[in-house]
């Protein structure tokens, strides 16, 4: 009987053994699993570089969108204008006159509403008796952005 009770407590040490082991190996997995708060500020400093780096060059790449688009847009106004003189003679004395349908034969308009309006929010600029003396085609132009100081005209040799 003493022998039995002794192989029980063994048995019993022996299991606390393993049970004591197998905690540690799942504290140690854990502790590899988990992030230290070294790890984590590191992380976050290399997000918020990231990040002030796009606010620095994102408003660029936007504002040469925006330009790109005037310069299309100019560019767009001008064939629905040439379009216009082709199917009624004349041209047309506004930019609305191209967003509307035709009065003397209800065809389609020629531009959208919107399409008059450049990025900024302002009217592209149309005048109609300002002809090109090489190729007579009327002024079409915006004054783009505050910080840009050149218009973006159909005129100009950017296009």
């Amino acid at each position: 009987m003493l022998l039995r009770q002794q192989q029980l407590v063994r048995l019993l040490a022996h299991r606390d053994q393993l049970a004591a082991a197998a905690a540690q190996r799942q504290a140690r997995l854990l502790q590899r699993l988990a992030f230290t708060l070294m790890e984590i500020i590191v992380v976050v400093a290399i997000i918020l570089i990231l990040a002030s780096a796009a606010v620095v060059v994102v408003p660029k790449f936007l504002d040469d969108a925006n330009l790109g688009r005037a310069k299309m847009d100019v560019k767009t106004i001008e064939k629905a204008v040439m379009a216009y003189k082709v199917k009624y003679n004349d041209y047309p004395q506004s930019l609305v006159e191209l967003t509307q349908r035709g009065q003397r034969d209800n065809s389609l308009a020629f531009l959208e509403r919107s399409a008059i309006t450049d990025p900024w929010g302002n009217e592209y600029i149309y005048q109609p008796s300002t002809l090109n003396p090489n190729t007579g085609v009327p002024l079409i132009m915006s004054n783009g952005p505050s910080t840009n100081p050149t218009p973006i005209r159909n005129w100009s040799d950017n296009f």
